[in-house]
């Protein structure tokens, strides 16, 4: 198992009230997008990595039609899986707040 899927089951395991077998269920969804888009989610590092991920997912026939046959399970995985990755980017600035602030002083140009 890939290290997003550990991280990403564990964190639905700790963040939702989920059966074993659903967070199987939206391990499972998630990986099927990634294989219909063809994007490889170790590479997702900020937001605008998962918003390509999310668009190439929702413009993607094969999603739309397994998300409509499964009553939205790949929609609310995606969504779920969204929810991860805004909690560990956000994990990540909270850990290194000095680096955030240098480099903003930075951009804005107050340094």
């Amino acid at each position: 198992m890939e290290l997003w899927q550990t991280a990403y089951s564990q964190w639905l395991h700790d963040n939702l009230p989920l059966s074993k077998r659903t967070v199987s269920h939206y391990l499972s969804a998630i990986r099927n997008i990634r294989k219909w888009v063809n994007i490889d989610l170790s590479e997702i590092n900020t937001i605008q990595d998962f918003e390509v991920f999310e668009r190439a997912a929702l413009h993607n026939e094969r999603f739309i039609a397994r998300d409509k046959v499964g009553n939205r399970m790949y929609s609310i995985a995606l969504r779920h899986f969204k929810d991860f990755v805004i909690a560990n980017v956000t994990k990540e600035l909270t850990v290194f707040p000095e680096v955030i602030s240098d480099s903003m002083l930075v951009e804005n140009g107050r340094l």
